[in-house]
């Protein structure tokens, strides 16, 4: 079965909201300039009323930033130009952002999981999709993100079997607080 990744959680009741509806993680934003931005110390309050495991978003942060947060942190997820030293744990989610071609992918993240999404000026949340045929012979585990929505899901699991899906403004009323009926519909049209 597909894992859900609710992404840019930045409230308690969104995620109990994702955790109950049948989300398998929750993401959290803590890169500043993000419109779905929260402190490390508001997401892990917020793990303390959760069952499901959590993901710490950055961009561009030291590797010993890293190594900190993958002590609270079930998950990262790097969302920048990071290099194979931070290739340190099988709890990282690496980004890779495509377009229409799959790009050469570093050997040395044979440990993290890679999550696809789609390249823009903004680091995540964009609301837009990619060619998904690229990813169709890829073997190995991976995520899909980008433009994702209770409708498009469909189509993308026709195409391709990931490993995951990741939404943020896909089931968003507005950045940062999720749509109830949205975040319902995309988990049920994965996990009927």
């Amino acid at each position: 079965m597909t894992k859900i990744k609710i992404c840019g959680i930045t409230n308690l009741e969104d995620a109990m909201l994702a955790q109950e509806f049948g989300a398998d993680l929750l993401g959290f934003i803590l890169y500043p300039k993000s419109k779905r931005y929260i402190t490390p110390e508001e997401a892990l309050k917020i793990k303390n009323h959760i069952k499901i495991p959590i993901v710490g978003v950055v961009v561009k942060e030291p590797l010993d930033r890293v190594k900190e947060l993958l002590n609270y942190f079930d998950f990262v997820q790097l969302h920048g130009d990071e290099d194979c030293n931070y290739n340190i744990s099988n709890r990282l989610i690496k980004v890779i952002r495509v377009s229409n071609e799959l790009p050469d992918i570093d050997n040395c993240w044979d440990k993290s999981v890679i999550l696809f999404d789609t390249l823009s000026d903004q680091y995540g949340g964009a609301g837009k999709t990619f060619n998904w045929d690229i990813l169709k012979n890829l073997n190995r585990d991976f995520f899909v993100s980008g433009g994702l929505n209770d409708t498009n899901i469909k189509e993308l699991l026709k195409h391709i079997k990931p490993y995951g899906v990741d939404v943020a403004s896909g089931v968003e009323e507005k950045p940062g607080k999720k749509d109830p009926k949205k975040l319902e519909a995309f988990i049920r049209a994965i996990k009927p």
